[in-house]
């Protein structure tokens, strides 16, 4: 049995949800299977996620570093060949090479750092950019099905993409750069479940 604590709006802990393997309860429900079993989540601060009232925080997760990967492989070698200049000699020019890699690491930390996938109770709502915001979010009652898969590198490094087909949007929704993508799709197929009873 695990148990896992219940944000509210203000993101302080409101409670302990109790889940078990094991099936109980009148019609045979699982205990807990409101609410998804959340093992390897990363919870992080509900202040830049705007909670409904009676709305549960079940999942908050920041997408992962490889989502950037085509702009800290160019970090990492400005920054690299900065510092063999500095070393070789080249001051001026391997301090602009280092300042400029460490501009563009500051804006992929932060920009990481803004980012959310989240669902809850009510609804999946994703949050991305850094100097301009947007939020895509859809009900959990409007999700119509969704897939996972994995590239073997990110199998690898224990992530994958979630896609959500939903009436509120057009075509699908990419989650993509999530670690363990397969428990963030479950905790939505579970809170669909316990929606629908």
């Amino acid at each position: 049995m695990g148990t896992h604590f219940i944000l509210d709006r203000s993101g302080a802990k409101r409670g302990i949800a109790f889940f078990s393997p094991f099936k109980t309860g009148e019609g045979n429900r699982p205990i807990g299977a409101e609410m998804a079993e959340l093992a390897h989540t990363h919870v992080a601060s509900t202040g830049e996620v705007p909670l409904l009232d009676d709305e549960t925080m079940l999942e908050q997760r920041h997408p992962s570093w490889l989502n950037w990967e085509e702009t800290i492989v160019p970090t990492v070698c400005f920054g690299g060949l900065g510092l063999l200049g500095m070393i070789g000699g080249a001051t001026v020019l391997g301090g602009l090479f280092v300042v400029v890699a460490g501009g563009m690491g500051g804006t992929v930390v932060l920009a990481r750092r803004r980012s959310y996938y989240v669902v809850t109770t009510e609804r999946v709502y994703i949050k991305d950019g850094v100097f301009r915001r947007s939020t895509r979010e859809t009900r959990i009652a409007d999700i119509h099905s969704l897939t996972t898969d994995a590239s073997f590198f990110e199998r690898l490094v224990g992530q994958g993409t979630v896609h959500i087909d939903s009436t509120g949007f057009s075509g699908l929704i990419a989650v993509t750069g999530i670690s363990n993508h397969k428990q963030f799709a479950n905790t939505i197929r579970q809170q669909q479940q316990a929606t629908s009873e």
